[in-house]
Protein backbone atom coordinates (compact mmCIF):
# COMPACT_ATOMS: atom_id res chain seq x y z
CA UNK A 1 0.00 0.00 0.00
CA UNK A 2 2.88 2.35 0.75
CA UNK A 3 4.40 1.86 -2.69
CA UNK A 4 1.02 2.59 -4.32
CA UNK A 5 0.82 5.88 -2.43
CA UNK A 6 4.36 6.80 -3.45
CA UNK A 7 3.86 5.82 -7.09
CA UNK A 8 0.80 8.08 -7.34
CA UNK A 9 2.78 11.16 -6.35
CA UNK A 10 4.17 13.52 -9.03
CA UNK A 11 7.96 13.40 -8.60
CA UNK A 12 9.91 16.33 -10.01
CA UNK A 13 13.29 15.35 -8.57
CA UNK A 14 14.82 13.23 -5.84
CA UNK A 15 14.64 15.98 -3.22
CA UNK A 16 10.93 16.44 -3.96
CA UNK A 17 10.44 12.69 -3.72
CA UNK A 18 12.19 12.58 -0.36
CA UNK A 19 10.11 15.44 1.02
CA UNK A 20 6.91 13.74 -0.07
CA UNK A 21 7.91 10.12 0.54
CA UNK A 22 9.43 10.40 4.00
CA UNK A 23 6.20 11.49 5.71
CA UNK A 24 4.43 8.49 4.12
CA UNK A 25 7.15 6.16 5.36
CA UNK A 26 7.07 7.69 8.85
CA UNK A 27 3.28 7.33 9.00
CA UNK A 28 3.25 3.73 7.72
CA UNK A 29 2.02 1.15 10.22
CA UNK A 30 4.57 -1.20 11.73
CA UNK A 31 4.25 -4.70 13.10
CA UNK A 32 4.57 -5.73 16.71
CA UNK A 33 7.39 -8.24 16.23
CA UNK A 34 8.30 -10.99 18.66
CA UNK A 35 11.81 -12.27 19.30
CA UNK A 36 12.29 -15.69 17.72
CA UNK A 37 14.26 -18.41 19.50
CA UNK A 38 15.91 -20.74 17.00
CA UNK A 39 16.15 -24.45 17.85
CA UNK A 40 19.93 -24.20 18.06
CA UNK A 41 19.56 -21.69 20.94
CA UNK A 42 16.55 -23.29 22.65
CA UNK A 43 16.77 -24.77 26.13
CA UNK A 44 14.68 -27.75 24.97
CA UNK A 45 17.26 -28.84 22.38
CA UNK A 46 19.07 -30.94 25.00
CA UNK A 47 15.95 -33.13 25.32
CA UNK A 48 15.55 -33.68 21.58
CA UNK A 49 15.76 -37.24 20.29
CA UNK A 50 16.57 -38.84 16.95
CA UNK A 51 13.80 -40.84 15.28
CA UNK A 52 14.21 -44.04 13.25
CA UNK A 53 14.70 -41.99 10.06
CA UNK A 54 17.59 -40.06 11.60
CA UNK A 55 15.68 -36.79 12.09
CA UNK A 56 16.03 -34.73 15.25
CA UNK A 57 12.68 -34.58 17.09
CA UNK A 58 11.82 -31.91 19.65
CA UNK A 59 10.26 -33.40 22.78
CA UNK A 60 8.16 -30.27 23.37
CA UNK A 61 6.26 -30.17 20.07
CA UNK A 62 7.06 -33.64 18.61
CA UNK A 63 8.19 -32.07 15.32
CA UNK A 64 11.31 -32.63 13.24
CA UNK A 65 13.71 -29.77 13.85
CA UNK A 66 16.80 -28.25 12.29
CA UNK A 67 19.14 -25.67 13.86
CA UNK A 68 17.47 -22.61 12.29
CA UNK A 69 13.87 -23.78 12.81
CA UNK A 70 11.74 -22.19 15.51
CA UNK A 71 8.34 -22.66 17.17
CA UNK A 72 6.09 -20.93 19.67
CA UNK A 73 7.49 -23.04 22.54
CA UNK A 74 11.10 -21.90 22.10
CA UNK A 75 12.90 -20.43 25.11
CA UNK A 76 16.49 -19.25 25.21
CA UNK A 77 18.76 -21.45 27.21
CA UNK A 78 20.88 -19.74 29.84
CA UNK A 79 24.55 -19.75 28.97
CA UNK A 80 26.90 -21.10 31.63
CA UNK A 81 29.58 -18.60 32.55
Amino acid sequence: ALWELLNDEPWENNADRDEIALPFVDAAPTIDAEIVVRCKDCKYLVNATVNSNGFLICNVNDMEIAPYDFCSYGECREEKE
